[in-house]
């Protein structure tokens, strides 16, 4: 299988656990207890291959057109209703907010030439710089926000059109496809089931309505990335590590390590 992003989240677990003693008499006994445990989970992003990625087109535009029958407006009618201008910024605004992109940009070019070297081969000062410009990149996406959030009365409305309406649907059927769990050895299982989108579906409900903290957690990382690949086409895994860090860092993904994790009755 050909994957675009790999990952690790630890989960805590219940899990049992044997050590050998002795008693009183001086015999030596085995005593199980239960304990809490980190347990690493490796998931991946497959790769969709050219057939997958018709489907997933064919699909969009099936949900676009549903979407239009119903009477869902599409971008072009919703801006001719309601806007006159492709923005609610001032020019001021503009020039400001394009200032803080461009530092952004930079920062990002800086970060991954910094990351081409492996983690384990870098110095402490270049282990430091990562930390820095990564603090700096997460400062500017807040400091950008406000201007993101005066045109979000404009955005919110396109995202009810016809076309978003329909991308999200497609963003969804790519990541209920393409998630998987790794269990080594080119071993993976479909993180939400075998079977048909429909199968698939049912299962994305299923966590959904349920209380799995990680699981949620899960969810949302393979929708990133999901979304992130439909729209960008990336495949270097330091782009979704990018993506995944600076949500976590902004409050978007919950940071698996400070959720209360709901956690697993060990299988007897």
């Amino acid at each position: 299988m050909k994957t675009i992003y790999k990952f690790v989240l630890n989960k805590t677990e219940k899990v049992q656990e044997s050590e050998t003693i002795k008693n009183d008499k001086g015999e030596e006994i085995v005593q199980t207890k239960t304990v809490n445990k980190k347990v690493p989970k490796t998931y991946v992003f497959a790769r969709p291959g050219r057939s997958r990625q018709d489907e997933c087109e064919l699909y969009r535009a099936q949900k676009e057109s549903e979407f239009l029958r119903k009477n869902i407006l599409s971008i072009g009618q919703v801006y001719k209703k309601n806007f006159d201008e492709n923005s609610l910024l001032t020019k001021e605004q503009i020039e400001k907010y394009d200032k803080l992109k461009t530092k952004f940009v930079v920062l990002q070019s800086d970060y991954y030439k910094l990351i081409e070297k492996e983690e384990s081969k870098r110095t402490d000062e270049e282990k430091t710089k990562v930390e820095e410009i990564t603090a700096k990149m997460s400062d500017l996406v807040a400091e950008m926000q406000p201007f993101e959030d005066i045109n979000s009365s404009f955005n919110n409305l396109y995202n009810n059109t016809a076309e978003i309406l329909a991308r999200n649907q497609a963003t969804r059927y790519l990541a209920l496809f393409c998630a998987y769990e790794d269990l080594g050895n080119n071993k993976y299982i479909p993180f939400f089931g075998e079977g048909t989108y429909e199968d698939k579906l049912k299962k994305y409900d299923e966590y959904e309505e349920g209380e799995d903290k990680f699981i949620y957690s899960l969810i949302i990382r393979f929708m990133f990335i999901a979304n992130f690949y439909y729209m960008n086409k990336a495949e270097k895994q330091e782009d979704y590590d990018l993506l995944i860090r600076l949500q976590e860092m902004n409050g978007i993904i919950p940071k698996v390590d400070e959720l209360d994790i709901k956690e697993k009755e060990p299988t007897k």
